[in-house]
C-alpha cells in the first residue's frame, strides 16, 4: 500500500522531499532500513523498478537472464503519469548535464556517504551548475558535515588539478599505474576460479533442493523436515550468490582501462601534455578540453569526497592511494 501511494503522490507532481516526510509521519515502515530513514535516493529507486507495474521481474542467474511474473502492484495509468514526469525531467532545458562535468557519477559527499548529483538552475538568464549531496534536500538526514552543494566549476578545476599534479610525475606514475595493472590481473585469475567454484555449488543446490522435494513427496521425510533444509539451503545459496556477485566485478576491464590510461599518457607525454592545461580560445576548444581530460578522469579516478569545506579528496585507482596532498602518503 506504501508502494502504490509512493507511485500515486510522485505522479501527481509531489517532490521526492515531501514524499519522504509523509512516508516518515505516516509510520511508513522501511523493509531493510539504511543509514538514513527514508532516503530520497531509495524512493527514486522504488519508481524505477518498472516490474511493479509491468508484472514481469527479470533476474540473472548463472549468466542467464530468466523473466518470472510478479502481480502488478502500480496500475497503468499510475505508471504512465510517473514515466511522463520522469521523461520531462529529461527534456528540461539544462539537460545533459553529465557531459558538461568532469566527474559526473564519481562524486560522493564525505560525511553522509551518498553520491553527489549534477543539477543546474536558472537565475536571471544565467544557469548555475552544481554537485549536490542526494541527502541535502532531506530535512533531519543530513548531518552538520555534509558538503551541501558545491560549483561545478569550482570543483571540476580543483579535481582536475590534484589529477595533473599525478599526470605531471611520468615515472611515479607509470609505475602506480603498472603495479595496480598487476595486482588486478592477480584478482582476476584468482576471481575466475571463485566464480567456477561458486557456480558449481549454486548447480548443486539447486540439484539437492530437488532432491529434498521429491523425498517429502514420496513421504520419506516430513513437511517439516523439508521445509527445515530448503531453508538451511536458501540461505547457503543467498551467501553464495553474494560472494558470486562481489567476484564477478573482478572479472570486468578494469586492467584494459588502466593499460589505455598507459597508452594515452605516453601518446601525450611526448607533446608534454599539450593543451590539457591551456586556456581556451573557444567554446569548441574548451569542449574538446574538457573531452580529453574526462578521458583521464575515466581512466584513473575511482572516487572524490567533498568534505564540508568543499574541499575534494581525489581516490585514483591505485588501490586506495589518494591524490590529493594530504594524504598522498597513505593507503
Amino acid at each position: 500500500q506504501w508502494l502504490q501511494q509512493i507511485w500515486g503522490w510522485f505522479g501527481e507532481g509531489v517532490s521526492g522531499r515531501e514524499i519522504r516526510r509523509r512516508l516518515i509521519d505516516g509510520g511508513a515502515p522501511e523493509r531493510l532500513g539504511g543509514k538514513h530513514v527514508w532516503a530520497i535516493a531509495k524512493i527514486y529507486q522504488f519508481l524505477k523498478n518498472d516490474y511493479y507495474y509491468t508484472g514481469h521481474l527479470r533476474q540473472r542467474w548463472n549468466g542467464e537472464e530468466y523473466e518470472l511474473p510478479i502481480p502488478p502492484l502500480v496500475d497503468p495509468e499510475t505508471a504512465r503519469f510517473v514515466n511522463e514526469r520522469f521523461a520531462r525531467w529529461k527534456k528540461y532545458p539544462v539537460g545533459n548535464l553529465r557531459a558538461e562535468s568532469l566527474a559526473a557519477g564519481r562524486v560522493f559527499c564525505k560525511a553522509c556517504q551518498v553520491q553527489m548529483r549534477v543539477i543546474a538552475h536558472l537565475s536571471k538568464g544565467r544557469r548555475y551548475s552544481y554537485y549536490k549531496c542526494l541527502n541535502h534536500t532531506s530535512v533531519g538526514v543530513n548531518p552538520p558535515e555534509c558538503a551541501k552543494s558545491v560549483r561545478l566549476p569550482r570543483l571540476d578545476a580543483e579535481i582536475w588539478r590534484k589529477v595533473y599534479e599525478v599526470l605531471t610525475q611520468p615515472g611515479k606514475f607509470e609505475r602506480l599505474l603498472e603495479e595496480r595493472i598487476k595486482a588486478i590481473q592477480a584478482e582476476a585469475q584468482d576471481a575466475e576460479v571463485e566464480c567456477e567454484k561458486l557456480q558449481g555449488r549454486l548447480g548443486e543446490l539447486a540439484i539437492e533442493e530437488q532432491w529434498i522435494i521429491t523425498q517429502a513427496r514420496k513421504k520419506r521425510i516430513s513437511e517439516a523436515q523439508m521445509e527445515m533444509q530448503l531453508r538451511a539451503l536458501a540461505l547457503e545459496r543467498a551467501e553464495a550468490e553474494k560472494d558470486l556477485r562481489e567476484k564477478s566485478l573482478l572479472r570486468g576491464d578494469r586492467a584494459g582501462r588502466l593499460l589505455e590510461a598507459i597508452q594515452l599518457y605516453r601518446q601525450q607525454a611526448a607533446g608534454g601534455l599539450q593543451g590539457l592545461n591551456d586556456v581556451p580560445i573557444n567554446e569548441e576548444h574548451a569542449a574538446r578540453q574538457l573531452a580529453e581530460r574526462r578521458r583521464w578522469v575515466d581512466a584513473i579516478v575511482a572516487r572524490v569526497e567533498v568534505d564540508e569545506n568543499k574541499q575534494p579528496t581525489v581516490y585514483a585507482d591505485f588501490g586506495r592511494l589518494p591524490i590529493s596532498e594530504e594524504s598522498a602518503g597513505r593507503r
